[in-house]
């Protein structure tokens, strides 16, 4: 199926109750810390593709916390509180309601990632080695560091 399809877009509600434990892609939570989940989702990104076939997910919400699901399982993370502040600003200027639905790879990349962004209602898509914006591709890059995604891509490196 097709990044954020309908049972992704479902269980948001689903993962915005689970309670939200620390990874190593963020700041852990205090030992015996108890994590709540986030009051509303602030951003959410799915993978697809690669030469595996990953259908990845990661959802934070506007309190810092969030989730990454992977087939091996769901980490959970609650991000300091700059972190949340540059992930904010890079969503901010990204200006979601001027940016294209799906940029697309031309010639497409054999066994790449497609991306699929969903921020306050807009859903932006795109393909490892497209030439999206640059202010949407260091939203991507951002996204995928927090998410732990190493694969290279063909957009520039995050600051």
């Amino acid at each position: 199926m097709g990044p954020l399809r309908p049972r992704h877009v479902a269980c948001v509600s689903a993962l915005l109750v689970a309670c939200f434990p620390a990874s190593a892609a963020a700041s852990p939570a205090a030992e015996g810390e108890p994590l709540t989940s986030p009051a509303r989702t602030l951003v959410s990104m799915e993978w697809t593709g690669g030469i595996a076939g990953v259908d990845d997910y990661i959802v934070v919400g506007t309190d810092g916390f969030g989730r990454i699901d992977r087939e091996t399982g769901s980490t959970y993370f609650r991000l300091p509180a700059r972190k949340v502040r540059k992930l904010r600003r890079a969503l901010h200027a990204a200006g979601f309601a001027r940016l294209a639905s799906y940029y697309q790879a031309n010639p497409s990349v054999a066994d790449g990632f497609q991306y699929a962004v969903l921020y306050k209602g807009h859903y932006v898509r795109a393909d490892d080695g497209a030439r999206p914006p640059a202010r949407f591709a260091h939203l991507l890059l951002l996204l995928r560091k927090l998410a732990g995604v190493t694969a290279p891509t063909g957009w520039s490196p995050v600051s």
